[in-house]
């Protein structure tokens, strides 16, 4: 297939993303904006994923309330690399806000094999031996490693240890969720918001 065709495809892709998640958002008495600006996403700065690689982008953003949270999920772009190792990353992401939320900065996500590997060259997670299978699962980082192990007392460690696959972030009074580097489908929308409010409401 030509770039021609390529673009055709993407141009179209982009047109029904766009159109599934106008409607997830109407179905739901959200509203929708097509093209937010980065000052529509509130606290974006403060997050690590948000702030990596280049040519960042978001798109698709479904506004709302469920609960005691002020709802915000979008679709967020960018790019690492350049050349012929340059990508193009895609994920979904929602962000919740509560004013009763004061959450030191932390990120968790699903342990895998680079994770192992720094910690075996002393850029050790946060561990908590009242949990090993907790600890085993998940890489748990942040600079204050006294404040984040004060918040995930028993309820969010046993939670995250039956609930898996979610990666998240926080700081002061919003969590973000996300599932690595990926694209949810419209039909995986309403599972991963289910999950993603299960879990912050475990924060409160």
């Amino acid at each position: 297939m030509g770039l021609g065709g390529v673009f055709i495809l993407s141009r179209h892709f982009e047109r029904k993303r766009r159109e599934d998640l106008r409607l997830f958002a109407e179905r739901r008495g959200f509203s929708f904006i097509a093209h937010p600006t980065p000052i529509e996403i509130r606290n974006a700065e403060g997050f690590e994923l948000l702030s990596r690689g280049y040519n960042r982008s978001y798109m698709n953003l479904v506004r709302g309330r469920i609960g005691g949270f002020d709802l915000a999920l979008f679709d967020f772009h960018y790019v690492t690399g350049s050349g012929r190792h340059r990508n193009n990353r895609k994920l979904t992401v929602v962000m919740f806000l509560n004013p009763r939320l004061a959450l030191p900065h932390f990120q968790l996500r699903p342990e895998n094999v680079l994770d192992k590997f720094l910690g075996k060259i002393g850029f050790e997670d946060i561990d908590f031996d009242s949990h090993p299978h907790f600890s085993e699962s998940y890489a748990l980082r942040g600079k204050d490693k006294e404040q984040i192990k004060s918040l995930f007392n028993e309820r969010l460690l046993s939670y995250f240890s039956v609930h898996k696959g979610l990666e998240a972030e926080g700081t002061g009074d919003t969590l973000i969720f996300f599932k690595s580097s990926k694209l949810l489908g419209s039909e995986e929308l309403d599972r991963f918001l289910a999950e993603s409010y299960s879990a912050a409401e475990v924060f409160l």
